[in-house]
Order: C-alpha cells, then sequence, then structure tokens
C-alpha cells in the first residue's frame, strides 16, 4: 500500500512537472493549472481566482466544472469566505466532513446556491506577494481531500508561481523591446519620409499573406516582429541616399545592400534570417548572399513579395507610386524570377479577390526641417 501511494504521489507530481514545459500565453497558462488541479486531485470543479489591480477582491480567471454564470459574477471581497480569508492570511485551508457555504453571491446580492462537501483552498505567490488562490471543490470518487492531495496541490501551486512570475518578466522584457526596436523603426522613417508607415504595411501584408499561406501562429508572429524591422539596417544609411531622387551609384548602391546585415539583438534566429534574406531573389541574383528558391528561409520569401508590393504602389523619391493593378502585373511576371512563384501568384490572386486589404499611396511627403 505504501508503495502505491508512493507511485500515485510521484506520477501526480511528474504530471505537474510536464504540465509547464511548453510556453502558454497567460490566459492558456491560467486554464492549464486549472485542468492540472483537476488531474492530480480528482476535483470535479477547480477555479483559479486573482487579485483584482485594487487588492480588495478575488475573481475567476479560470475555472472547470464551474456554471460560466459564476464565474463571470463572482467578486470575492478579501477576508470572506474560504478563498478570501485564504488571500488575506497567505496560508491555504482544507475543508471537509460537512456542508459549507462556498461565499459566492451574485451580482445582485443573492445566495448563489453552490454548495460543497470537500474543498481545499491554496494561495499562490508571485515571489514574496499572494497573487491569487486556486480552489478545489468535491472529489468526483465522493471522498474527502487528503494529506497526499494537499501536498501535490502545494506543489502544483509553488510551481503555478514560479511559472507566473517568468512569465510576468518575460512579458516585461518584451514589451520593452518591443517598444524599442519601434521607436528605431520610427527613427529610421524619419529618415526617410517617402517610406514612412512602410514597415507597418509591409508587417500586415505579410501576417495577412501567411494566413492564406496556412502558416502556423508561430510563424505569423515571427512576420509581426521581424516584418516591423526588416529595414533596421537603413538606420545606419546617410539620408542623402536613402531620398536621392537620381539613379543611384554604384557605390551608393553597394551601400543601400549592406542593410539587410544587421541583426538587431534579442531576436531568435528565424526573424534574423527574415530580415536578412528579404531582399534575395528567387533566381540567386539577389543580396546580400545570393541565395536561391527553397535555400532562401520560407518567412523571408513572404517579406520579400509584400515589401516589394507596398515599395512599387508608394511614391518614392525617385518615381510615383504605381497603380495596383500595374504593381499586381509586374509580380505576376516576375515571379519565378525575382519571387517565389507560388507566394507571389497567392498574394497576386488574393489582392485581385480583394481578400487582403492593401492601400495605395501616392502622396508626396512633406519636406523634413532643416
Amino acid at each position: 500500500r505504501e508503495l502505491d501511494r508512493r507511485i500515485d504521489e510521484l506520477t501526480r507530481l511528474y504530471t505537474i512537472s510536464e504540465g509547464f514545459d511548453q510556453f502558454m500565453e497567460t490566459d492558456q497558462l491560467f486554464e492549464r493549472i486549472t485542468e492540472i488541479a483537476r488531474d492530480v486531485t480528482g476535483a470535479q470543479r477547480i477555479s483559479l481566482m486573482v487579485l483584482d489591480r485594487t487588492r480588495s477582491f478575488l475573481k475567476i480567471r479560470a475555472a472547470v466544472g464551474v456554471p460560466d454564470q459564476v464565474v463571470q459574477s463572482t467578486r470575492q471581497q478579501i477576508g470572506n469566505g474560504v478563498a478570501g480569508q485564504v488571500a488575506r492570511s497567505g496560508k491555504h485551508a482544507r475543508v471537509t466532513d460537512r456542508m459549507i457555504d462556498l461565499c459566492v453571491r451574485a451580482s445582485d446580492g443573492r445566495d448563489s446556491g453552490y454548495r460543497t462537501n470537500s474543498w481545499m483552498s491554496i494561495p499562490i505567490y508571485i515571489g514574496e506577494e499572494i497573487f491569487g488562490v486556486l480552489n478545489v471543490t468535491d472529489k468526483m470518487d465522493g471522498s474527502d481531500f487528503s494529506d497526499e492531495d494537499e501536498k501535490v496541490l502545494l506543489s502544483l501551486t509553488e510551481k503555478a508561481g514560479t511559472k507566473l512570475e517568468n512569465q510576468a518578466l518575460y512579458e516585461g522584457i518584451y514589451s520593452n523591446l518591443v517598444d524599442t526596436l519601434n521607436s528605431l523603426v520610427t527613427t529610421i522613417e524619419a529618415k526617410d519620409p517617402y517610406t514612412r508607415h512602410h514597415s507597418q504595411r509591409v508587417t500586415d501584408y505579410s501576417m495577412g499573406l501567411a494566413k492564406l499561406l496556412n502558416l502556423d501562429d508561430d510563424q505569423i508572429e515571427m512576420l509581426n516582429f521581424a516584418g516591423m524591422l526588416h529595414d533596421i539596417g537603413k538606420i545606419g544609411v546617410r539620408d542623402d541616399i536613402l531620398i536621392k531622387a537620381e539613379p543611384l551609384t554604384q557605390e551608393e548602391f553597394e551601400t543601400i545592400k549592406l542593410h539587410p546585415s544587421v541583426e538587431p539583438l534579442g531576436l531568435v534566429p528565424e526573424e534574423r534570417a527574415i530580415i536578412r534574406h528579404h531582399h534575395e531573389r528567387y533566381d540567386g541574383k539577389g543580396y546580400p548572399d545570393g541565395l536561391e528558391g527553397e535555400e532562401i528561409p520560407l518567412l523571408a520569401r513572404v517579406v520579400a513579395v509584400t515589401d516589394a508590393f507596398d515599395a512599387m504602389t508608394s511614391t518614392r523619391s525617385y518615381r510615383q507610386a504605381l497603380p495596383i493593378p500595374t504593381a499586381l502585373e509586374e509580380m505576376r511576371r516576375c515571379a519565378g524570377t525575382q519571387f517565389d512563384p507560388q507566394i507571389a501568384n497567392v498574394w497576386v490572386d488574393a489582392v485581385e479577390q480583394n481578400h487582403v486589404p492593401v492601400s495605395f499611396s501616392n502622396t508626396v511627403p512633406e519636406a523634413r526641417p532643416a
């Protein structure tokens, strides 16, 4: 019996460890915590309650087996009910062998009528601060929650708190990085007023095209990041070259060709590859590395198509914007030489059939102050 008990405990602890391996968005993480709590305790109802910003009440952010109206209406005041008392004291609670009131009131103040026979509430900490409370009620087999259940749930909330803390740190760093890189994009576009909003349009076009190509969410997120930064290297190109109305000299063109080689910090290798290779050509005559065909990373081939389309349909210092039909005809002509033919044809068809929103800008930008 002792061996069986230990095997069961280790199995449940392994389930907890495995449950947090992959990266998840915060809401997905909340849902995962409740699912693991169900699996390791056999509870019928689980709710994850989080302190609101005023720290005056708890609200349910994820639940299993709890009616939607209860999830939506629950506002548990700190100090009231089992969960509220746990949030105030920071100590877990286990109640068994008697009927207890969940202390959840409907939005109009009436008793929700929700009762339970067996209950555990465990606080979740981030660092030294209470973040929320995990509640489990009524085991499916009708038994009370045991010491082993309590031990396993304490392990779950400890790991959940660590995961949530890491998530918050990651999201803070990610947000700061995005803000910094977007500031760089703004700086680049301020250098060349003819390409203002170009990066945002290329990003929007690329993500729309990726969905048409049935690319996965991770690839679309890479395009969201790298699309905004695909011209980041132009920050090091002289203004007189960027806005020159006459044809570039060979030396000036060689300078322009260096801009994809700038690889900003903070990006994963796939995102850096998009930036580096978005000027490669399908026939191998592009730059900076002269890659050919499917040697060019798929996402870089996507950006190559949308970047060229936006360049053609926007007024630049050296020419007026081309009408959209003319630009599409040119893209169809260059499919298989400059562009991946499949990707180019999907884009052209989508624009012609209005499956993606595109813009046409022949507006000459205002002159920059001296």
